[in-house]
């Protein structure tokens, strides 16, 4: 494992946490220009009261719509980086799981772990027979 390898795997934690908040962000900016959106869209209609003379829109009634299609375009603009962090916050893993996804695999294929000592399996099988013996009920103490 090299030495950027390590760096990027304890940085993952903060990664996560940064895609995590900016997802956040942009996915609450997105709900915000809705909200505005259908706030404005049950208001009278603007351009009832700002026409020309001739019945055209009027410069004012121009550039509110302008603002409208600039804010659609950021709120547009917040929505597909807002999903892509917020799913990336969900599916990277942490700094220990990452370290588990790399060793366990390591450990699990490792000839000497596998290999029980046979001391070890002497003292587990005297524990269990003692255990046995100990919980086990007597026959005499069931008919009571």
């Amino acid at each position: 494992m090299s030495a950027w390898l390590v760096y990027w795997v304890l940085k993952l934690d903060v990664i996560v946490g940064l895609s995590t908040f900016f997802g956040i962000v942009g996915l609450l900016l997105v709900v915000v220009g809705f909200v505005v959106h259908f706030i404005n869209s049950n208001r009278r209609p603007y351009w009832d009261h700002h026409k020309n003379k001739d019945g055209t829109p009027s410069d004012k009634f121009n550039t509110e719509i302008k603002m409208w299609f600039g804010i659609a375009r950021a709120f547009k603009k917040c929505l597909i980086p807002g999903i892509v962090l917020a799913f990336l916050s969900v599916t990277l893993p942490n700094t220990q799981q990452a370290v588990i996804i790399y060793v366990l695999p390591k450990i699990a294929n490792n000839e000497q772990v596998q290999q029980i000592p046979k001391k070890l399996l002497d003292i587990g099988n005297k524990q269990l027979d003692e255990w046995v013996k100990k919980y086990t009920p007597r026959a005499s103490e069931g008919k009571k």
